[in-house]
């Protein structure tokens, strides 16, 4: 049942065929902040360090010049020159050695840091004990009429925090 139109082609019934609609999935976030941080300059450049400090963490070994516990005799306190790149320290110890080695430590304790801080706090989980006794004891103290003040408490002067 074809119908001409003024142009002189036939227009007909036309099959319809179903669109196949993409649905997009949201990326990762761990993937997403990787983008953004790839975008971003300083990002780039923050992530550049933290991976440059992993590497010297890791490959601390191979890439200290000298033990960071050994003392040389004769050579304390010298400024840095093509043997001790950053010098040497009042007993003689490399400190070019002492902070690549410093390094592994630094890394733990923030990635420590990291970890503790950023579980997620609420006060049914024991182990936000503290965090949320502390919040509790806030929220009595703004909701007391006793209200943390300033004031001189000597009568000599002198300040210091009391309930009054």
């Amino acid at each position: 049942m074809a119908v001409e139109s003024a142009s002189g082609l036939a227009t007909g019934a036309r099959e319809v065929t179903p669109v196949a609609h993409s649905i997009r999935k949201s990326a990762h976030p761990l993937n997403a902040a990787f983008v953004r941080t790839w975008r971003n300059p300083l990002g780039l450049l923050g992530l550049v360090i933290l991976g440059l400090l992993v590497f010297v963490a890791l490959a601390a070994q191979l890439i200290s010049p000298y033990d960071p516990i050994v003392q040389h005799q004769g050579k304390e306190l010298l400024g840095p020159n093509s043997a001790f790149w950053l010098g040497t320290d009042e007993l003689g110890r490399d400190l070019l050695s002492r902070v690549i080695y410093g390094a592994r430590p630094s890394l733990i304790v923030a990635l420590m840091v990291v970890v503790i801080g950023g579980a997620r706090c609420s006060p049914s989980r024991p182990s936000c004990l503290v965090s949320s006794s502390l919040l509790r004891l806030d929220r009595a103290r703004r909701k007391s009429p006793m209200r943390l003040r300033w004031r001189s408490c000597r009568p000599w002067g002198g300040w210091r925090a009391r309930w009054c």
